[in-house]
């Protein structure tokens, strides 16, 4: 396993391909290394060949199951470093929510802002930084308020905010 992975790194695991290329294009354009997987049999192998610093991943990946996101949580919660795992989902109900951190997962955030689900993202990364590391909170606060940045570190929402299918898919 390739342990050389960017500090700000993650592996998006989206079985709806367009809204998956849509993500990886903020994030990158914001400064992310993104890597896609669009089912459970390709994120597994993404997460075999090399170290993550972070997992995103949706719950309903298409599967039998419909909840084959959590076996990415599982996954990616064995791994040493275990990077952070944050599920983003279209309906996310307590009990979903209760299980997904049962399993591993950093976070859980309902699908619509993309700067919310960057913003956890650097969240996520920066408890797992060593002091005065770097992060994507730090880069954020960094920007103008224009590009999203602020002075707290968290990205203000621009009136043409970042949202994926209406909010929820």
């Amino acid at each position: 396993m390739c342990t050389a992975t960017r500090p700000d790194a993650l592996l998006l695991v989206e079985d709806d391909v367009s809204l998956a290329i849509c993500v990886a294009e903020f994030l990158s354009r914001r400064g992310h290394d993104v890597e896609l997987a669009f089912d459970l049999a390709s994120a597994s192998c993404a997460l075999a060949r090399r170290a993550w610093p972070a997992v995103v991943t949706d719950v309903d990946l298409s599967g039998p199951s419909g909840a084959e996101g959590l076996e990415v949580v599982t996954a990616a919660a064995a791994l040493r470093p275990r990077p952070a795992i944050v599920v983003w989902s279209g309906c996310v109900s307590e009990r979903l929510r209760r299980e997904a951190l049962r399993l591993g997962a950093d976070a859980v955030l309902e699908k619509g802002s993309l700067w919310e689900l960057e913003a956890e993202f650097a969240r996520q990364l920066a408890r797992r930084q060593p002091t005065g590391a770097v992060d994507g909170a730090d880069r954020m606060r960094d920007r103008p308020a224009a590009e999203g940045g602020s002075e707290r570190g968290r990205p203000e929402r621009p009136a043409e905010a970042a949202t994926v299918g209406g909010g929820a898919r």
